[in-house]
């Protein structure tokens, strides 16, 4: 195998860990995002069911 195919076998090795790492912490975020949406929806729903049981 000539230097040149190993350098290019090298650089898209490289390129796909790269892409699997992006696409991985995509995941992370996009996870943690969801997770914060339902939190805060399901506190909004308990303070205004507290209200209602107060009043």
């Amino acid at each position: 195998m000539s230097y040149f195919a190993k350098q290019q076998k090298k650089m898209k090795e490289l390129s796909q860990k790269e892409r699997t790492r992006r696409e991985t912490l995509g995941k992370f975020f996009y996870d943690l995002a969801k997770l914060v949406f339902a939190s805060m929806a399901l506190v909004v729903h308990l303070t205004n069911q507290n209200r209602s049981l107060d009043t």
